[in-house]
């Protein structure tokens, strides 16, 4: 019987619910328009993400920060984005949070569309 209440136990202790928070961001910055077609789609769901892990829920052994979340979202574009004229779309932030006994996982997901705007081809001169 002794045995079956400690794999209970440890059962028990390794069990863990999960909680998510997300917030769909508003595009901050220079008002730009997109109604015009002056930009192509670079990559649709660019995804990037940071974890972090706390010992009893409390003690913090790694944090997630959003400028690892940020990284890994322009590297899984998968090109090179320095120099151009990038911008992100219909960005996303979600929080989650895996909660045990022993241990909690947190997580934050930077989710976005990355679109390239296109130099404006010269009008044509009137005469």
């Amino acid at each position: 019987m002794r045995l079956g209440g400690a794999w209970l136990t440890f059962a028990v202790a390794l069990a863990a619910c999960t909680t998510n928070v997300g917030q769909f961001l508003p595009d901050a910055g220079p008002d730009v328009l997109l109604r015009e077609k002056n930009y192509k789609l670079v990559k649709a769901h660019a995804v990037g993400q940071s974890s972090g892990v706390l010992l009893f829920c409390l003690i913090p052994l790694s944090s997630p920060t959003f400028s690892e979340a940020k990284q890994k979202l322009d590297d899984s574009v998968g090109e090179k984005l320095e120099g151009r004229a990038i911008a992100l779309t219909n960005r996303s932030i979600d929080r989650s949070s895996t909660n045990a006994v022993l241990y909690s996982i947190e997580t934050i997901t930077l989710t976005a569309d990355v679109i390239e705007f296109e130099s404006p081809t010269p009008a044509k001169a009137s005469r």
